[in-house]
């Protein structure tokens, strides 16, 4: 059977240089890198464009992928990154709050420019907030919130129904001029919601 000779033929990053030790029972060559490493690869593998560097051009992508944007270590970077790790991060403490109960994150946003796309850059003092604390991190889900509107907007957020209309606990505090901590109280202490708020119907 005759073999097909790549020696001095370029592939991506790798110029051939001599034929190697077989992996198995496919053919591999020795190859040289234009950054300089030497690496074996198979002739289906170079053939086929699998291979085309030793790996540096994968740590190239990466590192230009950062630098191109430039927001690396800015306060939008790093709201993506703590995003990323609340959902796919199970040593991360809050994994169980996000991952751990089904919050994902669209395909879309595992990429920083999309993300950065959709939401523009972080604002000063805003947090990155689901619309719908029950569904996902996704463009039509999520808002650069405030502290208070994130605050009110968490699964732990007491909500009450008053003549019709429902707030939270603190939005109420706030829409009557009374204390959250006044307002709890009364309600623990059996107080009817009206008079809890200090409100007429």
């Amino acid at each position: 059977m005759n073999r097909i000779d790549l020696s001095g033929k370029r592939f991506g990053r790798l110029i051939v240089v001599a034929i190697g030790a077989p992996r198995g029972r496919r053919v591999a060559w020795v190859c040289k890198c234009d950054c300089g490493d030497a690496h074996l690869v198979t002739t289906q593998s170079l053939r086929n464009g699998k291979v085309t560097s030793c790996g540096c051009y994968r740590v190239d992508a990466s590192r230009k992928a950062f630098t191109t944007h430039g927001m690396k270590g800015t306060q939008t970077y790093e709201s993506w990154e703590s995003m990323k790790q609340r959902c796919l991060n199970k040593s991360k403490h809050k994994y169980p709050q996000y991952g751990g109960r089904g919050i994902t994150i669209c395909e879309r946003w595992l990429s920083f420019a999309n993300f950065y796309g959709d939401m523009g850059r972080k604002p000063e003092n805003r947090t990155l907030d689901r619309i719908d604390v029950n569904g996902n991190y996704e463009p039509t889900n999520c808002r650069w919130a405030t502290v208070e509107q994130q605050m009110n907007n968490t699964t732990k957020s007491r909500r009450i129904t008053c003549n019709g209309e429902t707030k939270t606990l603190q939005q109420w505090a706030n829409f009557v001029g009374s204390k959250r901590e006044t307002i709890a109280y009364r309600l623990n202490a059996g107080w009817p919601i009206e008079k809890s708020l200090g409100v007429t119907i």
